[in-house]
């Protein structure tokens, strides 16, 4: 119904992607595993799991979401009988949602009804069962998942890091080889801006994407190069007095975008965050 592919990334790191658009992983402590995102659906979730439990050979006993989208929490229901984690304005993020849910749901059954079913299976009345205002640590003997809360991409958007094998997931907050979707409107480029900054101090080897391929530290630099220039070309083009279409774009990935819509939506949250702070 659903492909999905696996890859053992490292003897402690399992990463799931699929052509519909999610990726999630899962990390192995000594006993025990934790879940990073749930997946789009229940149905993808538990399929997570399974595979997990066979390759890992670790009951997971937590799940960490990086933030409340479809693509990364939709899945939860499949994981309601461990521990779900956050970052504190996961909750109120999740409630705010389910208002416009219904609506959505019903539209995207009439344009893929072969997915209907699994549609119907997505219960989003779980809420995170621990939160975190900055950071927190999971520890387990010598082993160490370290999540950050730094909103950006959302206001609860988080990453987590693995250090025992220098191994990053980044949510949202890198699009790998794409660009950067601004369109949420919890969005903060300045926080996005600081979280990959203070991404770079870590130690890391691979970096998990919430959206494109397995990379690196190099794209970290690439994601905060790009803002950092767009957000100096927004607040040069607002203290010039002139309109959103003026922003002079900066180089990215530009022939690999999913849609100009992902542009229009990043360029014009650059151009409101900072109309507010030219004006103050």
């Amino acid at each position: 119904m659903v492909e999905i592919e696996y890859l053992r990334l490292t003897e402690n790191i399992l990463v799931a992607t699929s052509e519909i658009g999610f990726t999630a992983g899962v990390i192995a402590l000594e006993n025990f595993a934790v879940g990073i995102d749930s997946t789009l659906f229940p149905y993808t979730g538990g399929l997570l799991r399974k595979r997990s439990n066979l390759i890992l050979k670790k009951p997971m006993r937590m799940i960490f979401l990086t933030h409340y989208h479809g693509d990364h929490f939709w899945g939860i229901a499949a994981f309601n009988d461990i521990i779900i984690l956050g970052s504190e304005p996961l909750p109120r993020n999740i409630i705010d949602e389910r208002e416009i849910q219904p609506t959505r749901f019903e539209e995207w059954k009439k344009e893929d009804p072969e997915k209907a079913q699994l549609i119907e299976e997505i219960d989003t009345s779980f809420l995170p069962h621990i939160t975190f205002k900055n950071e927190i640590k999971i520890q387990e003997g010598e082993f160490i998942i370290d999540l950050y809360h730094s909103g950006g991409h959302t206001s609860c958007s988080s990453y987590a890091y693995f250090p025992n094998e220098k191994i990053l997931f980044a949510g949202d907050l890198i699009f790998a080889k794409e660009w950067p979707w601004a369109g949420d409107p919890t969005s903060n480029p300045n926080k996005w801006i600081n979280a990959l900054s203070n991404m770079l101090k870590l130690n890391i080897d691979k970096v998990i994407p919430g959206h494109g391929p397995i990379t690196n530290k190099e794209e970290i630099n690439i994601h905060l190069n790009f803002l950092q220039e767009l957000k100096e070309e927004t607040i040069s083009t607002l203290n010039k007095e002139k309109g959103v279409e003026c922003i002079k774009i900066p180089s990215f990935y530009n022939d690999q975008t999913p849609g100009e819509w992902v542009k229009k939506a990043t360029i014009n949250c650059f151009y409101n965050f900072y109309k507010t702070e030219v004006t103050d």
